[in-house]
């Protein structure tokens, strides 16, 4: 079996606030490295990507911080396919639900059919079409689906949500997690507004 690469991703940029960003952190203090290497788990903690923060007042009320989500998305994605590629297999502790996308858009470039299961209090379905908040947190699933912010900059076109060729995803398939490739569990559904 493959080592396992931790991977930091200290981000609150898609939520309404700070204090998600500070999650790598607490694991680590918590003692979870040291936890998996004395249960016998070959791990190597390769740190954290740079730290991203939420920003209230952003231009777009709909997609609040894309720019910088996107940004973080891309690190994500990136640092997840050097490990994958490496032969490895990446814990990531975030921030924030939207990285994900990233998460996602890294092992995809090495196994296309990669799935996921979501564990999260909230289904995370919303759109900026449906949102009155904003907060791209509240998005990342639909992001994955398809339904997701459609003015991802150019430069995103390796992340989940580049509109290439009226896709979602790097392989240009309409969403980068088909129905037989999701799940979810313990979702309360998405508070109203979020």
């Amino acid at each position: 079996m493959a080592g396992f690469t931790l991977v930091g991703v200290p981000s609150s940029a898609g939520t309404h606030g700070i204090g998600q960003e500070q999650a790598p952190l607490q694991f680590r203090r918590a003692g979870l490295v040291d936890r998996l290497i004395a249960a016998g788990i070959e791990i190597i903690d390769d740190g954290d990507l740079p730290l991203a923060l939420y920003r209230p007042r952003s231009p777009d009320r709909h997609q609040q911080n894309l720019g910088q989500v996107v940004t973080v998305a891309q690190r994500a994605a990136g640092k997840v396919d050097h490990v994958v590629a490496a032969g490895r297999v990446p814990v990531v502790l975030g921030g924030d639900c939207t990285i994900t996308l990233g998460v996602v858009a890294g092992l995809q470039r090495h196994q296309p059919a990669a799935g996921l299961v979501y564990f999260d209090g909230d289904a995370d379905l919303n759109t900026p079409a449906t949102t009155r908040s904003g907060i791209l947190d509240g998005m990342g699933v639909a992001h994955l689906l398809g339904d997701g912010a459609p003015r991802w900059p150019a430069s995103a076109r390796r992340s989940p949500c580049s509109r290439q060729n009226g896709s979602c995803c790097p392989d240009s398939t309409p969403s980068c997690l088909s129905p037989p490739r999701r799940s979810g569990y313990g979702a309360r559904g998405s508070p109203p507004g979020q």
